[in-house]
């Protein structure tokens, strides 16, 4: 098994377990509070107009980013994936006419591409490989989309760090995404505590 593969199978169980504890809520996708969730929503769909687009969620866990594009009138194609498929079940029940499927994008191509992919909260766990399967994940996530990628991660320039979470330089991040994704790219950083969102364009 690959460092990501394993890396995956630790964050399927990991997220397994929120949901068994804290089933349909907020907890189950590790977030600390609707507030945090909202403020980074806010920030990744500002990376183009989504009206009328085919965009894809990755990690969308219960279908949160789902009810936030709903709650803001954003007309669109939502597709959502996770590794998870016990809350790919409950995102479905939630939100029968959207489409949700059991992927592991580091993995498996979806059969579809799409105008702008997003990947909120998915880099924030600490992981064996967690550089490793950060550029991984983006790189696959970005060969889905055919006008660009936004994502968030935690910056490691912090007051302090928790060791069950994962930090990454948002200068390296930023180099790998221009040697090896594209020269479009836009950084945001600390626009929310601690987080950094990145755009890629093609």
């Amino acid at each position: 098994m690959s460092q990501v593969s394993t890396s995956v199978q630790i964050l399927r169980e990991h997220y397994q377990t929120l949901l068994e504890t804290y089933g349909d809520s907020l907890e189950s996708g590790q977030w600390g509070s609707k507030e945090g969730l909202l403020a980074r929503y806010a920030q990744l769909v500002k990376i183009g107009d989504l009206n009328g687009c085919r965009l894809l969620d990755i990690g969308c866990n219960l279908g949160n980013f789902a009810a936030y594009l709903q709650e803001q009138n954003i007309n669109c194609k939502y597709s959502g994936v996770d590794i998870v498929p016990e809350a790919i079940e409950i995102a479905r029940h939630k939100f029968p006419t959207m489409q949700f499927d059991c992927l592991d994008i580091t993995q498996e191509r979806p059969s579809y591409t799409y105008d702008y992919v997003f990947a909120s909260a998915v880099l924030n766990n600490s992981l064996p490989d967690s550089k490793v399967f950060l550029e991984t994940l983006i790189q696959k996530a970005f060969s889905c989309c055919e006008r660009g990628l936004a994502f968030n991660f935690i910056s490691s320039y912090v007051n302090f760090q928790e060791d069950l979470m994962a930090y990454h330089e948002p200068e390296a991040v930023l180099n790998f995404c221009i040697k090896n994704l594209s020269r479009k790219v836009i950084l945001f950083h600390h626009y929310y505590h601690c987080d950094v969102c990145i755009y890629v364009y093609k």
